[in-house]
């Protein structure tokens, strides 16, 4: 199945705009169905498995666990 840049735009909540920056830097991979290769005006679209392993890529993993921080040690004046 494929996608076009302005159905993935509407999916992810971006612009259009955005999607073809992702292409043209390579983070999202599309193919050009135009009549010919030296067309004007490429008509991109973006395969379901291209689309899949980016939003997989920009996944944010599980946080950390969280390390509890010791107390400072209290500032101990000596007397003399």
């Amino acid at each position: 199945m494929t996608h076009t840049l302005q159905a993935v735009a509407e999916q992810l909540g971006v612009s259009v705009r955005t999607v073809q920056e992702w292409v043209s830097r390579g983070e999202l991979r599309a193919i050009s169905v135009s009549r010919s290769r030296s067309s004007r005006k490429p008509r991109l679209r973006i395969l379901d498995h291209d689309l899949r392993a980016f939003l997989e890529s920009r996944s944010v993993g599980p946080d950390p666990p969280k390390t509890r921080r010791r107390k400072p040690l209290p500032l101990v004046k000596e007397y003399v």
